[in-house]
């Protein structure tokens, strides 16, 4: 009966040009049936489905429609992977709908759909697809990561890889990622932002994402360029949530003081300052003036018969010399003491 009724409502719509007078008909009829008419409505709705599937999937939304999701999902990713995604859309925002078999399929199609848009080569739609798969995960909680990671392709979507290391709670991987694969440096720290807990299990996140820039592990995924820029601007930027002695182990030599003089002030002006911060600065700062004195020892100043020595106005000629710093002025050895004074009172 319900096939007859339909059909004449089909052939009815072949003198309608307005697509909604053409199909509403049809729907109207269809959203009435039952779940006991499933077959029913999965044959007739598929010439909807043709002709507009806006239309088509108002069959499966509208407020009589109470047919079983999971069978209404099958069928309608047959139909197109897209318009299954959508039907499983309108389920989590219209009803409300939690349950991890669904929230992993919405995952897997949208990861799908990225992947089938990158093959033919349709660059928009894989961006389009691809943000709604990583908005997705990244908002949602009833899904399973470890199972959406396994399918993920090991030379593609990274970031959606980072985002689920960190809700595995492998944040060193993720930083990894943003780091390392990305070298996307303001995601990582909006990523050290979000986790962030003083008092939590990711209280030193920020020193994890430092480690990661100046200590980088021997993987694949290592990076080829200098990370000690963007480390230091960590350090510029968020010098309250490191560890002050940790911090000042990962430095390499080459960092001077002032380098990172913000966070050497910062320190010091934090309430507890025990002795090995102390040891740690002046660690750093014997550093810096070990570099310049190598520096300087190793110029080279050449001294002629008409070099005259600046403190006493005569030749240098074959006299023992000294060398002041920083500029590298020659004098007798004997005249080194006056011109070094003099230097002192010009600088103050």
């Amino acid at each position: 009966m319900h096939g007859k009724a339909l059909d004449l409502l089909r052939q009815l719509s072949e003198h309608e040009t307005d697509m909604r007078d053409k199909l509403g008909p049809s729907v109207a009829y269809l959203q009435r049936l039952g779940p006991e008419h499933m077959d029913q409505i999965f044959e007739s709705a598929h010439w909807i489905f043709e002709q507009d599937s806006d239309i088509a999937l108002e069959i499966f939304t509208s407020e009589e429609a109470e047919l079983p999701r999971q069978h209404v999902a099958d069928y309608l990713e047959i139909v197109n992977p897209s318009i299954c995604a959508r039907f499983i859309e309108f389920l989590i925002a219209e009803r409300s709908e939690e349950s991890s078999n669904f929230h992993d399929r919405l995952a897997e199609l949208y990861l799908k759909m990225t992947r089938d848009a990158n093959k033919r080569g349709n660059t928009e739609k894989r961006e389009e697809v691809y943000a709604k798969l990583l908005h997705f995960i990244d908002t949602t909680n009833h899904y399973q990561p470890d199972r959406l990671y396994g399918l993920l392709p090991s030379d593609d979507c990274y970031e959606a890889k980072a985002i689920l290391l960190g809700r595995l709670g492998r944040h060193d991987g993720a930083l990894e990622i943003y780091a390392y694969r990305s070298q996307d440096f303001q995601k990582a720290e909006e990523y050290c932002k979000r986790v962030y807990d003083p008092s939590g299990s990711t209280s030193s996140i920020y020193l994890t994402l430092l480690r990661i820039y100046l200590r980088p592990s021997n993987q694949p995924t290592s990076p080829t360029v200098d990370l000690l820029r963007p480390a230091l601007e960590l350090i510029s930027r968020h010098s309250p949530r490191l560890d002050i002695v940790e911090t000042l182990k990962l430095l390499p030599p080459l960092v001077t003081a002032q380098d990172v003089r913000a966070f050497l002030v910062e320190a010091l002006r934090a309430p507890v300052f025990d002795r090995k911060v102390i040891s740690g600065v002046a660690k750093a700062r014997d550093e810096q003036v070990a570099r310049r004195l190598m520096i300087l020892q190793a110029k080279r100043v050449k001294v002629t018969d008409s070099r005259i020595c600046p403190q006493c106005h005569k030749r240098i000629g074959g006299s023992v010399i000294a060398v002041h710093a920083p500029r590298g002025e020659v004098t007798h050895y004997q005249c080194r003491e006056g011109f070094s004074k003099k230097l002192k009172d010009l600088r103050h």
